[in-house]
C-alpha cells in the first residue's frame, strides 16, 4: 500500500507529552515547541498508567513532579529526550533513560537566586522569631518578649552544607551580612578558603557541632538520604537552626519534629518534604519553632518563565539534532549503542 504524501507529513510531525504542570495557560509552549513544529499534550494526570498510554506516540517527554518511571520510558517506541523542568532529576528513571540510549535534560541553574533568597529569609526569620512573635501579638501580646533570644548576624556562624550554586549564592549575601561562613561539600577540601565569600570549608561533623545556622544544599543520593537525623540534632547546638530548601529526603522529619518538641535545637525552616504534600498528620505541623513553606523556594515568575522556556527549548534541541545545554546522563549514548530504542 502505498501512503499519501499528506499521511508521511502527518507521521513526520514530532510529539511530546506533558506529564504534569502548575502553571496557568500554555503561551511559553506554544512559542517554544509549537514554534519548532512539534505538537504536544498535557496529561489529565501523573499516575503511571496514564502516562504510559500518552506517551506510546511520541518524541519527548517533559515531566515538573510526575514519576517518569521505566514503564513511562519504555513506552514510546521512538522516545528521542526526557526533559525536567528543574533542577533534580530524582523523579526520573536515568538508567532507563541511558539503557534506551535517550538523553536526560535539566535546568541546573534557573532559579539559584530564588532558592538562595529564600534559604536566607528561612533562617532571618528564625533567627528574629517572626513568626513567634507575630503569632504572640495576635493572641495578644506585645514586646521584646515575644522574641527573645535573637542574636546579631554578624556574631553568627553560618553553615553551608553543599557549596554548589545556591550554597553559593547564599554564602555570597550572607557574608555581606557580617555572618561567619562555613561550609563542607565533597568538592572543596577541609581547609580551603573560598576566596569570593571568604568561606572555610570544614568537615560536616565540624559545622554540626559549631554552626548557629546550617541550611541544606545537597542533592537527593544515597549517601544524602536522611543526612540530618536523631544522631546530628543530637550534636547540633540547642540554639542552633536547621534550614532544608533542597530535597525533602535529606532530613529525617520525624526526628526533626522529635528534636524540636524536646527542644534539642532552637527552630527549623523547611521547603521540601520526604512527602508532598506534607501529610496531614505529621508531627512537624505541630512542632514548635518551625516555619513551613510550601516548596516554593525555586519559585519566582522571572525564574518560572524561563524553567518553562528552557525545558522546551531542550526538547527542541534533542529532535532538531543539537546539544542541549545540560544533559544528566552524558553516557546515554553508550547505553543506547546495539540496543533496540523500543
Amino acid at each position: 500500500m502505498v501512503q499519501r504524501r499528506d499521511e508521511l507529513l502527518v507521521a513526520a510531525v514530532p510529539r511530546a507529552l506533558l506529564t504534569d504542570t502548575f502553571w496557568v495557560g500554555t503561551r511559553i509552549e506554544d512559542e517554544v515547541l509549537g514554534g519548532a513544529g512539534i505538537e504536544y499534550k498535557i496529561a489529565p494526570s501523573g499516575d503511571e498508567a496514564t502516562l504510559v498510554e500518552m506517551a506510546r506516540d511520541c518524541d519527548a517527554i517533559l515531566t515538573v513532579f510526575a514519576k517518569t518511571t521505566a514503564a513511562v520510558i519504555r513506552s514510546p517506541a521512538d522516545l528521542r529526550v526526557v526533559a525536567r523542568y528543574g533542577v533534580g532529576v530524582d523523579n526520573i528513571d536515568v538508567s532507563a533513560a541511558t539503557a534506551r540510549g535517550v538523553p536526560v535534560t535539566y535546568i541546573p541553574d534557573y532559579c539559584t537566586e530564588e532558592v538562595a533568597g529564600h534559604a536566607l529569609a528561612l533562617l532571618l526569620g528564625l533567627n528574629r522569631a517572626l513568626l513567634k512573635t507575630h503569632r504572640g501579638l495576635i493572641e495578644g501580646g506585645f514586646g521584646v518578649g515575644l522574641a527573645k533570644p535573637v542574636w546579631r548576624l554578624s556574631g553568627l556562624r553560618l553553615g553551608i552544607v553543599g557549596f554548589g550554586r545556591c550554597g553559593r549564592q547564599l554564602g555570597r549575601i550572607s557574608a555581606g551580612l557580617g555572618m561567619e561562613i562555613v561550609a563542607c561539600d565533597p568538592g572543596f577540601p577541609t581547609g580551603a578558603a573560598d576566596p569570593e565569600t571568604g568561606a572555610r570549608f570544614v568537615s560536616l561533623d565540624d559545622i554540626i557541632a559549631t554552626a548557629d545556622m546550617i541550611s541544606l544544599h545537597v542533592p537527593l543520593r544515597p549517601d544524602t538520604h536522611h543526612l540530618f537525623s536523631d544522631a546530628e540534632f543530637a550534636a547540633m547546638k540547642d540554639s542552633a537552626y536547621l534550614v532544608n530548601t533542597s530535597r525533602g529526603p535529606v532530613v529525617d522529619t520525624v526526628a526533626l519534629a522529635r528534636a524540636l518538641e524536646q527542644g534539642r535545637i532552637a527552630g527549623a525552616g523547611l521547603d521540601v518534604y520526604e512527602t508532598e504534600p506534607l501529610e496531614p498528620d505529621h508531627p512537624l505541623r505541630t512542632a514548635p519553632n518551625t516555619i513551613l513553606t510550601s516548596h516554593t523556594a525555586f519559585y519566582s515568575e522571572t525564574s518560572l518563565e524561563e524553567n518553562r522556556r528552557r525545558a522546551a527549548q531542550s526538547v527542541v534541541d534533542v529532535l532538531a539534532g543539537r546539544e542541549p545545554d545540560h544533559i544528566a546522563n552524558p553516557d546515554f549514548a553508550e547505553g543506547g549503542k546495539g540496543r533496540s530504542r523500543s
